[in-house]
């Protein structure tokens, strides 16, 4: 800060972010909490928040990440099955509640054209096929993977719009995280019931309840 007034030169600042030390004291992102809570209030507070979310964060890392990488990197269906129907029992969500899930996922055939170069590269050395500019996905249809509890509803998000997703999120009464940078900031920003799973990469807030 100091250099900055001192000289006429303009200066490139580089934000680290201390995730080790988070991990260690996570209580900390209360302040966070507060901050992006009172900073973004218009957006938080129109939205209506679901009964219930799940976040599906699946992806497709087996056909362009390092294998070893994509190894394990997502949680099962049956995961969210069980938390689903242990949520709605153990926080009360009402009867007859529509139930919502967001996924990454596609539910019918769709040519992905990344713009990352990366992921190119990386499609062509896992499926060996060289002349290809594009990753064709396979479709899922969720309502056959993921058990919905009785006198409850199911409703499906493919690929929403991420700030729709992301509010949604945020706002969920009760928000079962995936193991998912997005849903564990979203963790953060959400006041109310909050899952996470016993595998996220970082450290569960206190106020978290764990999948276990």
């Amino acid at each position: 800060i100091l250099k900055s007034f001192l000289s006429q030169r303009n200066l490139v600042v580089h934000i680290l972010i201390p995730m080790g030390v988070l991990d260690k004291m996570p209580n900390a992102y209360r302040f966070a909490t507060s901050i992006l809570r009172r900073n973004n209030s218009d957006l938080l507070n129109g939205e209506i928040g679901f009964p219930l979310l799940a976040h599906v964060r699946r992806g497709y890392d087996e056909k362009y990440a390092n294998k070893q990488y994509a190894t394990g990197r997502h949680l099962p269906f049956s995961y969210f099955s069980d938390a689903i129907a242990v949520s709605c029992a153990k926080f009360n969500v009402p009867k007859e509640s529509k139930l919502h899930i967001h996924t990454d996922l596609v539910n019918k055939p769709t040519k992905w054209k990344p713009s990352q170069e990366g992921i190119i590269e990386g499609f062509k050395s896992n499926s060996g096929h060289e002349d290809v500019s594009y990753i064709q996905l396979e479709p899922y249809d969720l309502t056959r993977h993921v058990a919905c509890p009785e006198n409850y509803e199911l409703e499906i998000h493919y690929c929403d719009p991420i700030m729709k997703t992301f509010l949604d999120m945020c706002t969920a009464k009760v928000l079962i995280q995936g193991k998912s940078a997005l849903s564990y900031l979203a963790g953060i920003v959400n006041e109310n019931t909050v899952i996470s799973p016993i595998n996220q990469s970082h450290a569960k807030l206190p106020r978290w309840h764990s999948s276990v």
